[in-house]
Formats: structure tokens, C-alpha cells, sequence
């Protein structure tokens, strides 16, 4: 497989431990990992705009994606979102839906090409319904299970750009979110940018042309 950029947006470390992901635990454990760190404003567009490398709204600026020539899946830099997967970012998607249509995709594509996708039923589901938190990890370990497990996984990053909702408010977030990688990134005591991980992606996919 190529290498995947796989945005979880809300994703946090307290999560894993408090809805006992085992996936998820189970690769703080065994990945370079990290913490992206976000200040507000934290809007999904925004943050998604810095790692896309994208030059004003249309995603087919982003010179990330052609830089990498890499598949998009689910991107929420529109509304629909953008890519091979396409859903409203309001409730109308269930995370097992979303999930389960998203990480298909991004098996598929990686046989052939870079992928960058994103699942964003945290972000869409949390702000308003928290109780749902558990239940929405659960989906999300079930789908990055089934990811890894693939035959010929090749380098993965998973990140979120933005830790939990942490209120009603869209945009509300706390400021850290998960960095977890196959790959060693420089200054690994150091939180990651949110606009270094484009260039983290990059780097990954110019090393494994050399593998």
C-alpha cells in the first residue's frame, strides 16, 4: 500500500483511555507518536486549508495533493465534503456509515496512490450529542483496526488537527490533539505544528518512492 494521511478531526488521547480503544492503545504503543498542537480559531476548514497546503478555497489548489499526487477522501475543506467519499457535515451521515465507507476507500486507493482522507463524525456528532462519545470511538477503532490489519499496510500517519469538542460551540475544541506515525519525525519532543503535517506527509511519500 502507499502511504495514508488519515485525519480523525476531534480525536484525543483521553478518549482512547476513557472508551478503552484497543486499536487506538494499542498503537500509541508501538508508533512514533506525538501532539498536534492547534490554537483557536480551530475550524475544520481552516486547519484542513494549512495541512492541504491549499492557496484560497478550491481544494484543487492544494499543492500537498498534487505534490503527492495523492487520492483525497472525505476532506472537509467543503461542505459536502471532498473527495471519493462525499457527506454533509451535519448528522445526517451515522459514524458507522461515514467510517465504514472512508476506511473501504482508503484501502482501496492506497493500493495504487498516496491517500489523504479524513473522518469527521467526532466534530459532527460531539458538540452536541456527548454522550455518544464512547460509542463514536468504538466505530472509529473498529475502522483503523480493519485499516492496519490490511495486507501490505505500508506508512501511515493518523492525526487529529484539534483535540475534543469541548462545548456547543462549533469551532470549540481543546487545543491538542493525536499525532501517531510509522515514520520518526524530527524534534520528537516537540508538538507538532498543524502546518507541519503536510510537509510530514510529503517527506513520508518522497522516502517511500526509495524503499
Amino acid at each position: 500500500m502507499q502511504p495514508i494521511l488519515l485525519g480523525v478531526d476531534g480525536l484525543g488521547y483521553g478518549g482512547f483511555m476513557e472508551c478503552e480503544t484497543a486499536t487506538l492503545l494499542s498503537l500509541v504503543n508501538s508508533m512514533e507518536r506525538g501532539v498536534v498542537e492547534n490554537h483557536a480559531p480551530q475550524s475544520e476548514q481552516s486547519a484542513w486549508s494549512s495541512v492541504l497546503m491549499m492557496d484560497g478555497p478550491d481544494p484543487a489548489s492544494s499543492a500537498l495533493i498534487k505534490a503527492t499526487k495523492a487520492v483525497p477522501i472525505n476532506l472537509p475543506i467543503t461542505n459536502p465534503t471532498f473527495g471519493l467519499v462525499s457527506i454533509a457535515m451535519d448528522e445526517s451521515t451515522p459514524p458507522s456509515e461515514e467510517v465504514g465507507k472512508v476506511i473501504d476507500a482508503v484501502i482501496s486507493a492506497s493500493r495504487n496512490r498516496p491517500v489523504i482522507a479524513s473522518i469527521t463524525a467526532l466534530e459532527r456528532f460531539l458538540h452536541v450529542k456527548p454522550q455518544l462519545k464512547c460509542e463514536i470511538y468504538s466505530v472509529i477503532d473498529e475502522g483503523i483496526r480493519k485499516l492496519v490489519s490490511s495486507e501490505d499496510i505500508g506508512h501511515l500517519i493518523i492525526f487529529s488537527p484539534f483535540g475534543e469538542p469541548q462545548s456547543q460551540r462549533e469551532g470549540d475544541h481543546y487545543d491538542y490533539g493525536v499525532y501517531l506515525s510509522t515514520m520518526p519525525r524530527p524534534r520528537h519532543h516537540d508538538t507538532v505544528k498543524i502546518h507541519e503535517i503536510g510537509q510530514l506527509f510529503l517527506d513520508m511519500v518522497e522516502a517511500s518512492q526509495y524503499r
